[in-house]
């Protein structure tokens, strides 16, 4: 019976010794979404995330000063995977082939994106186009990083 007790015992300390050791497998696996400048390898934000969070990415349009909204999702692989851009007025650099699904409401036109994720975004931010980019009711001014034009490199450091 006392050899039973110290097997069922042991059992249970190498079970919850694996559980343990997995939780802090998974902190040490944090992942963060970086905005850096790729040519002076300035880190301007570091923030955390996870598979499955969405971000969403603002721009004025540079010909219309319209606001151009684009929505992406981090995967399980660390990618961006495009889900929707909308706008209220077209011009250059917004979506042109309406082959992919779109709704239209009110005067918002949101087309909804079947693009595969891809690894980074390289984004032009000056302070007229006023990029902003929102993560967990947080917004990080893009435009705000320059006085002039800044190239801005987007990624997930695993």
């Amino acid at each position: 019976m006392a050899l039973l007790v110290i097997i069922s015992f042991t059992i249970m300390v190498m079970v919850a010794g694996i559980f343990y050791y997995s939780y802090l497998l998974m902190e040490r696996q944090t992942w963060h979404l970086v905005v850096e400048d790729p040519r002076d390898n300035v880190e301007y934000y570091f923030i955390k995330i996870k598979p499955g969070d969405h971000f969403t990415l603002t721009c004025r349009n540079s010909v219309s000063k319209s606001l151009v909204t684009g929505t992406f999702a981090i995967t399980t692989k660390g990618q961006f995977e495009p889900l929707t851009t909308a706008f209220t007025s077209y011009g250059p650099g917004l979506p042109l082939d309406f082959l992919e699904e779109y709704e239209i409401e009110g005067n918002v036109i949101t087309v909804i994106h079947s693009e595969e994720p891809r690894d980074s975004i390289r984004l032009w931010v000056t302070p007229s186009t006023e990029e902003t980019f929102y993560l967990n009711n947080m917004a990080y001014p893009l435009g705000e990083l320059t006085d002039t034009y800044l190239l801005v490199y987007i990624y997930v450091s695993k």
